[in-house]
């Protein structure tokens, strides 16, 4: 059994809109599993289409969906939590857990995950504490055996402690879709780092189509290690 936790950053410099968008493209990939979608992500989705430029969150709403459908024959069960200067862990009320069932998740459970996705990436706001995100969802991850940490981000960390300083507490493979589409090489560096000294994947997203989306495969062979 393959559990994931997803980590969202929901800090300000997330609302900067600077990623290149093919929205023809993205509607085109969607429309293939619609059905798994919240309606209010679609009409989102619709309303964004002829924009040649989005918002960091507006990419990280859109990554976290097509994630949501590359790993479903790979990820039994997710965890999604989200960090600014705060952090926190969604729980699943249906459940009484913070786990969502995804590889054997039924229309309404992969719908819901979708509203959660389309309302985390919704509240961007303040500072990046990421130490604080890792601690609150390493608590979940840690009463998994098989399991593994993917984090979306534009950025490093700029409160709070140092995120080496907590990754050893968590003990679990850590990947980063860094959106970047400008050169930081500071975040960049520090994100990186992060992820070879816990044997993960990093995936640099400049923009926003069929052939980026595409990049999420590698993190197929990540998951079955």
């Amino acid at each position: 059994m393959t559990s994931l936790g997803i980590l969202l950053d929901i800090s300000k410099s997330m609302m900067t809109k600077d990623v290149n968008f093919n929205g023809n493209d993205i509607v085109d990939y969607f429309s293939i599993s619609p059905d798994t979608n919240n309606e209010k992500f679609l009409i989102y989705l619709d309303e964004i289409k002829n924009h040649n430029v989005i918002t960091r969150c507006d990419a990280e709403n859109i990554l976290a969906h097509a994630l949501k459908e590359e790993l479903r024959t790979f990820v039994d069960d997710v965890a999604i939590g989200w960090y600014n200067s705060d952090a926190s862990v969604i729980k699943n009320q249906n459940k009484n857990t913070y786990w969502f069932k995804l590889k054997k998740a039924s229309i309404p459970e992969l719908k819901a995950l979708s509203l959660i996705f389309y309302r985390i990436s919704r509240a961007a706001s303040a500072g990046t504490n990421l130490s604080l995100g890792l601690k609150k969802i390493g608590e979940i991850l840690a009463r998994r055996k098989n399991k593994k940490l993917l984090i979306i981000t534009d950025s490093f960390w700029n409160i709070g402690v140092s995120p080496f300083s907590v990754i050893d507490t968590i003990d679990t493979k850590i990947s980063v879709i860094f959106i970047n589409n400008n050169v930081n090489t500071i975040d960049k560096r520090g994100l990186f780092e992060l992820v070879e000294e816990t044997n993960g994947k990093f995936i640099e997203i400049k923009n926003i189509t069929r052939d980026s989306i595409g990049n999420l495969e590698t993190l197929k062979s990540w998951l079955v290690d």
